[in-house]
This record gives C-alpha cells, sequence and structure tokens, in this order.
C-alpha cells in the first residue's frame, strides 16, 4: 500500500464505511470505551537476495529483504474520521557474514 494513499480521505467527513469500501477489510481494528476506533492497514514484501541460492555460498552471504508499509486511521464514536498516520520501513536479514 502506497501511503499516500490515506491522502483521499478527508478528516471529519469521511467514514469508517467508506474507507473500509476503499481499502477493503483493516488488519486490525480496535474499539476504545469511548467508542472511538482505530483501524490499521499493514503490508509486507519479502524478498530473498539471489545469492541465497548459490550453493555453499549462499549459507555465508545470502539473506533477506523486507519492505513494509502501514497506515493507521483514528475515527470518532460517530465513525468520521479523525486523522491518520503512515509508516514505511525496509529492514535486511543475512545468513552467516553477511548482515546487510
Amino acid at each position: 500500500m502506497d501511503p499516500s494513499t490515506a491522502q483521499q480521505f478527508q478528516k471529519g467527513s469521511t467514514t469508517y464505511s467508506e474507507v473500509v469500501a476503499a481499502l477493503g477489510e483493516p488488519t486490525t481494528v480496535t474499539t476504545a470505551s469511548d467508542g472511538k476506533k482505530t483501524a490499521a492497514y499493514s503490508y509486507a514484501k519479502t524478498t530473498v537476495r539471489p545469492e541465497s541460492f548459490i550453493p555453499y555460498v549462499g549459507a555465508f552471504v545470502g539473506g533477506a529483504d523486507v519492505k513494509t508499509s502501514a497506515v493507521i486511521f483514528r475515527f470518532d464514536g460517530a465513525d468520521k474520521l479523525i486523522d491518520f498516520s503512515t509508516s514505511v520501513s525496509n529492514t535486511g536479514a543475512g545468513y552467516g557474514l553477511e548482515t546487510k
């Protein structure tokens, strides 16, 4: 999910139902005791490094890269959008000698 997707929704007028209709069911929904709701959309993509598939060498220099993105929407008790936040991260994990 491109974090700029959140920009299409208007604070104070977009409803929870409109966000779900546009993006599908959220990954996580949390409802507070005051009726406020938080809906989170999380995505991850893992790419195995090509070096991982080289016999013998892969065990020392292989690994994977992970890209994640998340958008978190907050709604008031009437299910109107209060605000949203976005995050993007890139991490890598290596085997043996390589830890990019």
